[in-house]
């Protein structure tokens, strides 16, 4: 190569790309295996010494794009919530702490909400741990309806947050509004049944704070929308619901 050998684009390649993100196959025709190993040990996955027959260049690369396919799939379910299929608890806060650092940058309105249906043990203990269950599959597609590309994780149990962006904030306060509403008129299916909840939410709005901070002040709204009688938004920092 004439401005740098394999070996050193190798590495500058794992400069930039993790071993998840991107494999990387070394190809010479130097005789000696020194030079493989020094390929590997610099980041590649692989090693071909030429000449090689496309038969077994097609089996290389195809077992490495399994194996990325693999680590995907791992990486999906460990940031994936199993039973919604939407972010969990670690995903959600990574994810959304980015994205507040983002907006904050570009001086775009979000909202970071925090939400918990409603009487929940009654559900379970009236109709059974596998309706109850149910009920959170259904809640999770109306929240992927409602918010589009937001973010949305099940944080446990019957908890739930949501950070959406790209509106100002009456809008932000309607979109919950909507969905909180569209909840409390729905009959959800859960096998043979359907059930009616409802949900409360606390909310944040364009604040300053860190994550961790914000989702304080979030959970404190949703547990002042408890204590109001349930059903409603309570937005951090005030006693509008």
């Amino acid at each position: 190569m004439p401005e740098m050998d394999g070996i050193t684009l190798t590495n500058e390649i794992r400069k930039k790309y993790s071993r998840e993100q991107l494999a990387v196959i070394g190809i010479s025709g130097a005789a000696s295996g020194i030079h493989s190993a020094r390929f590997i040990k610099n980041g590649a996955d692989d090693f071909l010494r030429k000449p090689f027959c496309p038969e077994e260049f097609y089996c290389r690369i195809t077992q490495n794009i399994e194996s990325l396919n693999n680590i995907a799939q791992i990486q999906l379910a460990a940031n994936t919530d199993y039973l919604t299929e939407l972010s969990n608890r670690r995903a959600f806060f990574r994810n959304a702490s980015q994205r507040i650092s983002e907006y904050t940058k570009r001086k775009v309105s979000y909202c970071l909400a925090v939400l918990d249906i409603d009487y929940f043990k009654k559900v379970n203990d009236q109709y059974g741990h596998d309706a109850g269950d149910q009920v959170l599959k259904v809640l999770a597609l109306y929240m992927r309806k409602h918010f589009g590309v937001g973010l949305t994780a099940r944080l446990g149990g019957e908890e739930f947050a949501v950070l959406i962006h790209g509106l100002d904030s009456d809008q932000l306060y309607n979109k919950l509004d909507d969905f909180r509403r569209e909840i409390g008129v729905s009959a959800l299916p859960a096998g043979d049944t359907q059930i009616s909840i409802t949900i409360s939410i606390g909310a944040v709005f364009d604040s300053t704070e860190n994550l961790s901070k914000q989702m304080n002040e979030a959970d404190n709204a949703l547990y002042l929308a408890k204590d109001h009688g349930r059903n409603q938004i309570v937005i951090s920092g005030s006693e509008e619901h």
